[in-house]
C-alpha cells in the first residue's frame, strides 16, 4: 500500500539517504572517505532542499511510504494552471515495483480531473524519462540540460475523439 505524508524535520536524514541514492554512482565519488562523501551528500540535499523551497514556495513535500515503510521523496508544486513534478525519487530497493508509475498515473488522474498542465524538467539520461514519454508526456524544449515534458489533459482528450 502507498501513502504520502507531509516531510517533517524528522525526515531530514532520510532526504539526504534518498538524494545521496539518486546521485551517488552519477558523480562517482568512490574514490573519497566516506566522511567526505557524506558530509559532501549532506551539504548538496540542503542546497537541493533550500532551491526547491525558494523556487517552489508553495508546494507539497512529501514522504512516500510503501507498507509503512518509507521509500522515497514526491514533491510537486500546483497553481491554477498546472501541477508541476518537482522531484520523484525512490530509494532503490523500492525502485522497478511499480510504485513510480502508480503515483505517477495518480498525479495525471488528478491533472485530468482538474484540467491542468503536468509538467517536469528530466535529464536525458535519466531512466525515468522513458516511462514519462510512455504514460503520454511530450518532450516541448531542452533547456541545456534537462528535457521539459507536459502532459496536457486537455489535448489528450481531443486526441481521444
Amino acid at each position: 500500500m502507498i501513502r504520502l505524508r507531509p516531510v517533517t524535520d524528522k525526515d531530514l536524514t532520510f532526504i539526504e539517504t534518498v538524494y545521496r541514492s539518486t546521485r551517488e554512482k552519477q558523480l562517482g565519488l568512490d574514490n573519497w572517505p566516506e566522511l567526505q562523501r557524506e558530509a559532501f551528500f549532506r551539504m548538496q540535499s540542503i542546497a537541493q532542499d533550500a532551491e526547491y523551497k525558494r523556487s517552489f514556495p508553495n508546494a507539497a513535500f512529501e514522504i512516500i511510504e510503501y507498507n509503512k515503510k518509507a521509500a522515497g521523496r514526491l514533491y510537486t508544486g500546483e497553481t491554477a494552471r498546472e501541477i508541476r513534478l518537482i522531484d520523484i525519487s525512490l530509494l532503490p530497493d523500492f525502485r522497478g515495483k511499480g510504485l513510480g508509475t502508480k503515483i505517477l498515473k495518480g498525479l495525471i488522474k488528478r491533472a485530468h480531473d482538474n484540467r491542468k498542465l503536468l509538467t517536469l524538467h528530466v535529464e536525458p539520461d535519466n531512466l525515468a524519462l522513458q516511462l514519462y514519454l510512455k504514460l503520454g508526456f511530450e518532450h516541448i524544449r531542452n533547456n541545456g540540460r534537462q528535457y521539459y515534458l507536459e502532459l496536457d489533459p486537455i489535448d489528450e482528450q481531443k486526441k481521444q475523439v
